[in-house]
């Protein structure tokens, strides 16, 4: 009898998905036929406790099920030729060994909790000015957790693991990366039937990038950076084009980016099974909108409290009854950790009262009403109830 082991036995006897780490040949692909009983690919390189491995060197092949206690090493790679040759499979059903093994073939397009050892539908992380951990909040967001690894390390901590995807080469994985206009990143999943990205806002220049080894840019220890992380399905990927790259969308789509709306308001949910709701708003640089105050307070109907560096111009105003905008005042502390204007170059706000936290892309300065600037509105009292202890001084409004 000719058959092929990995599918036709293995994962036929398992009754699971099976991921596979094998050198492979151009014929045998991963499988994704069978409902159930799929075949994926484990993307190269590895990481074995932060020693790199990769399909050119690496003639090990073993298999874990998508889910299980189970850890099989096959004497046979993953190649057409096996199917006419004898094959063996020891598989040994044991937790820990079955974690480990599962830790290594998680290539993700999903945000991850602190450690970077599961998933995570958001993470918001804070690095005030000096430090080079910072503070990392993730579900449910009771409390700041210490981030438990410097920024530049490229292993055991959340945004490491989430870009790992776009720091090195998977076949299996996508992304597109924007800079300096809401700075961040969209990872897709390219493998039947995954239905997940990762979206990451932050605050970071020339971060990450892409196809090189992972790395924190050492110069921006100095400064107050935030990073935020939504695991959302890939239907929401539209919205966030829309949001960020309006005028572009507006001439892929043969319009003409010079008429109006020159601002937008998108919805979209995480992925979990108790969805977070995110607004986004944006506007164009045409619009001569000023985001804070002309779209944010107006669209929230709320008195916002705003942290961000500031200029002269721009002051704090109370001159429109229930929709004020305060500006926190300087220092603030980030659960114990100091962060002032000075270094800090975020810029969020809260309302005065309510559940919603928001990542602005730009400053609240005069300047921003000619730029286009988008601003990331997460709807999850945790959240807001983090910030909303930073925020609790607010500068005298006249």
């Amino acid at each position: 009898m000719i058959s092929e082991i990995y599918q036709k036995i293995i994962s036929k006897q398992l009754k699971k998905t099976i991921k596979v780490w094998s050198r492979r040949d151009k014929k045998l692909k991963a499988n994704c036929k069978i409902p159930g009983r799929h075949i994926l690919l484990v993307s190269s390189p590895i990481s074995v406790d932060n020693q790199a491995s990769s399909l050119e060197k690496d003639v090990t092949n073993w298999l874990i099920p998508e889910n299980g206690d189970i850890f099989c090493a096959v004497d046979k790679p993953y190649a057409i030729s096996q199917k006419y040759e004898p094959a063996v499979a020891v598989c040994i059903q044991l937790a820990n060994i079955f974690a480990r093994f599962n830790t290594i073939a998680a290539k993700t397009s999903k945000c991850k909790v602190a450690d970077g050892n599961a998933d995570a539908d958001w993470v918001v992380l804070y690095k005030p000015p000096g430090e080079k951990r910072g503070k990392i909040l993730v579900p449910p967001g009771d409390a700041w957790a210490d981030n438990p690894q410097d920024l530049e390390r490229a292993a055991d901590h959340s945004f490491a693991k989430a870009l790992e995807s776009v720091a090195q080469n998977h076949q299996d994985k996508r992304f597109f990366a924007y800079n300096n206009a809401a700075p961040g990143v969209v990872i897709l999943d390219t493998t039947a039937p995954a239905d997940a990205a990762a979206w990451i806002v932050h605050t970071v220049p020339d971060y990450p990038k892409p196809k090189v080894a992972y790395t924190f840019p050492a110069s921006e220890y100095a400064n107050g950076h935030l990073l935020l992380c939504l695991t959302i399905s890939e239907s929401q990927i539209e919205p966030i084009e829309v949001s960020t790259r309006p005028t572009l969308k507006k001439l892929l789509n043969g319009e003409t980016p010079i008429h109006p709306p020159f601002s937008s308001k998108q919805t979209i949910k995480t992925q979990a099974g108790a969805p977070v709701s995110v607004q986004i708003f944006s506007k164009s640089g045409r619009s001569k909108y000023e985001i804070y105050q002309k779209i944010i307070s107006k669209q929230l109907k709320k008195t916002i409290k705003v942290w961000s560096r500031r200029d002269k111009k721009l002051k704090a105003n109370c001159k429109i009854p229930g929709r004020h905008t305060l500006l926190v005042s300087s220092p603030i502390s980030v659960d114990g950790q100091a962060s002032s204007l000075e270094k800090d170059v975020t810029n969020w706000l809260i309302p005065e009262n309510g559940d919603i936290f928001c990542a602005v892309d730009k400053p609240y300065a005069i300047s921003q009403k000619y730029e286009p600037a988008v601003a990331v509105c997460i709807q999850l009292a945790n959240i807001f109830a983090r910030f909303n202890t930073i925020a609790a001084k607010v500068d005298s409004c006249s």
